[in-house]
Order: C-alpha cells, then structure tokens, then sequence
C-alpha cells in the first residue's frame, strides 16, 4: 500500500495502473464491468479511507483500461502499518 500511495503522490502515476500492472493474475481482457469495479475500489480507499478530497483523470491504456485517475489534496499525512 505504500508503493502505491508514493506512486499516486510522488509519481502522479494513479492507484489502478499500479495494481493492474504489478498484479500479473489480472487479465488483458478486463470487461468494461470489471474495470468499473476496480476505478471503483481504489477511489473509495483514497477518498473515503485516505481522506483525498480532489481527482484528475489521466490516460493509462494499461490492459485495456483507457483512463484511470490520480488523487491529490489529502488532509494529512498517511501512515500506513
């Protein structure tokens, strides 16, 4: 979790290109459903969870998935145990 945090922080590169890409059991043919729920996830732990209050969408085309957004602004610092 970590990595991914620095990768949407430091990196700007978005939570989903980070777990699709780093997830080799996820396959090239995601159906449209599959990738909503995965954008789905990831921005209700940094929303939600992390407490990022602001997103932007960037383009990705990692595995089929065209966009996927970054999140900025957070409150306060995170620590993940």
């Amino acid at each position: 979790m970590n990595k991914i945090i620095f990768c949407n922080d430091v990196l700007n590169v978005p939570p989903v290109k980070v777990f699709v890409l780093v997830n080799d059991k996820i396959p090239s043919n995601l159906t449209d459903y599959e990738k909503k729920a995965i954008g789905a996830f990831w921005g209700y732990v940094f929303k939600f969870v992390f407490g990022y209050r602001n997103q932007r969408s960037v383009p990705i085309n990692v595995k089929g998935i065209k966009t996927a957004t970054t999140y900025f602004d957070v409150n306060e610092r995170i620590i993940v145990i």
